[in-house]
């Protein structure tokens, strides 16, 4: 955190901006604290003077990889044969402790079936699991 925020806000936004740090850095979110904001434009696209600053900027990064599932005799669910999706989550295990990156698996079938709500409950869901 800046000194300028430090400074301007009271001390219940203070520890409430430091509890949703402690949250949301837990959950492997990217914090990014007092961003200006230069390209905002006033409502008649004028530049804004100081410009206008962010409490916080908060992105979240993962992979995504497309697996398709298959239903043929002598091949595992999942990215290939069983031996490959061992594979795999072992990759998962070693890009989360070593870039702190989690995986999302999904399938491309699903995708295309399903509602946009499911899919991004899906996304949710799996990381959460992990």
């Amino acid at each position: 955190m800046s000194d300028y925020s430090s400074f301007n806000e009271s001390p219940q936004t203070y520890k409430a901006r430091k509890e949703l740090k402690r949250i949301l850095e837990k959950e492997d979110y990217i914090i990014e604290e007092e961003v200006e904001l230069e390209d905002v434009t006033n409502n008649m696209e004028e530049e804004i003077y100081p410009p206008y600053r962010a409490d916080m900027i908060v992105t979240k990064t993962f992979i995504i990889e497309l697996d398709p599932e298959t239903n043929k005799k002598g091949k595992a669910k999942g990215h290939g044969t069983r031996r490959k999706r061992i594979h795999d989550q072992w990759r998962d295990k070693n890009v989360r402790n070593q870039s702190k990156l989690k995986t999302v698996r999904l399938k491309p079938e699903d995708i295309l079936n399903y509602d946009e709500s499911l899919t991004l409950h899906e996304i949710d869901h799996q990381l959460r699991d992990q």
